[in-house]
């Protein structure tokens, strides 16, 4: 039985060294990335990139400054994405996290391990859900939105642009633009 030589699987990580470049890297190596380049610039030479950085405004400058086709997504082997899910460029998926059925989800989302993103969700760009957050279904979110570890938001709630919901919070309700949410139920607590 011959063997055919495996194609070397090349990647360019635009990173800041902090922990979701860390991540990224991590996330990438287990996916089977065996040329792996970090670097702290956007290398016009680069085929294969993913924008790492902390700053979620200077990630998304970077994001839209390049071709969509040379950004890639970073899928954990453990996460479960549903086959009609559609997700855009540049998504970083944690381990055991869910993307459920017809969910949408746009360029630069940060989803963390244990987090979940149920069906037919609209999620929009540059949002991050932390470690265990639960959108449940028909849920959408603006741009920048900010859903803490262990948050839970209700079936057809709304999220506004650039919202937190804080850590553990249970969101029931509307949520408007440029606002923070906490407590269970969640609560607007500044504007």
């Amino acid at each position: 039985m011959t063997m055919k030589p495996q194609m070397e699987k090349s990647l360019t990580i635009v990173g800041d060294d902090g922990i979701l470049t860390r991540q990224a890297v991590e996330l990438a190596t287990l996916v089977g990335y065996t040329d792996l380049q970090c670097i702290q610039h956007l290398d016009s030479n680069a085929s294969h990139l993913f924008f790492a950085i902390q700053d979620r405004h200077l990630r998304a400058e970077l994001i839209e400054s390049v071709n969509p086709e040379r950004l890639i997504n970073l899928i954990h082997p453990t996460a479960v994405v549903s086959g009609t899910a559609k997700l855009m460029n540049n998504i970083m998926v944690g381990a055991q996290a869910v993307v459920g059925s017809n969910a949408r989800v746009a360029s630069g989302v940060i989803q963390n391990a244990l987090s979940s993103i149920e069906h037919d969700n609209r999620i929009g760009a540059h949002t991050f859900l932390g470690t265990g957050a639960i959108l449940c279904g028909n849920v959408s979110t603006g741009e920048f939105v900010f859903v803490g570890g262990g948050a839970t938001v209700k079936p057809g709630v709304t999220i506004g642009a650039h919202t937190t919901i804080g850590t553990g919070a249970v969101l029931i309700k509307d949520a408007l633009d440029n606002s923070t949410y906490v407590g269970n139920p969640a609560r607007a607590i500044g504007r």
